[in-house]
């Protein structure tokens, strides 16, 4: 289901440590830029007007937003309904940052990813990940930003995929399968 975009950006008041404002970003030049994008979330009116919280935003240079990250939000879009359910994990990495913004001293990231999970009709996991330097050209593809996802486990030191089997694991999060991705 397709909605408009309520551009309702607001704190989030569930974050307890204190949230950004608009104020952060005005007059800035760095974009609102959704980690979980408006258009992923028109499931309901509420769903839309939640992504529009400052706790799912991050400044972002207006064309690394408007041009590589939105390519790659639509792609991962088209993956989802090519393979009928893939798990998205976004986020910011806190490494050679660009400095803060606002008052409230909103980090600009130094680095976005993006790591994806599907499974085959075997059953076996494909994964996929996208590490970005947030300085990128405009002219840049997303796809030339492919890494294992093991790649950006070891940067943000997160385990994306617990769940799954460590004995296979960790076999499957190095490697870069693009062909079950199309690239």
């Amino acid at each position: 289901m397709s909605r408009d975009r309520c551009d309702c950006f607001a704190s989030d008041q569930n974050v307890t440590t204190g949230s950004a404002v608009d104020n952060d970003y005005s007059g800035t030049g760095f974009d609102r830029g959704h980690l979980s994008p408006a258009a992923d979330n028109n499931v309901s009116e509420l769903a839309n007007k939640e992504s529009f919280y400052f706790s799912n935003m991050s400044p972002q240079l207006p064309y690394f937003n408007r041009e590589v990250w939105v390519k790659l939000e639509s792609w991962v879009r088209d993956q989802a309904i090519d393979k009928g359910k893939v798990y998205v994990t976004t986020g910011p990495i806190f490494v050679n940052n660009l400095g803060k913004i606002g008052s409230n001293e909103v980090t600009i990231p130094g680095y976005y990813y993006k790591v994806l999970l599907t499974f085959k009709e075997d059953g076996n996991p494909s994964m996929i990940g996208f590490l970005f330097p947030h300085v990128v050209p405009a002219s840049a593809d997303f796809k030339d930003f492919v890494v294992p996802v093991n790649t950006i486990e070891t940067i943000t030191g997160l385990d994306f995929f617990p769940a799954l089997d460590n004995r296979d694991e960790g076999r499957y999060e190095a490697m870069i399968s693009n062909s079950v991705w199309g690239l």
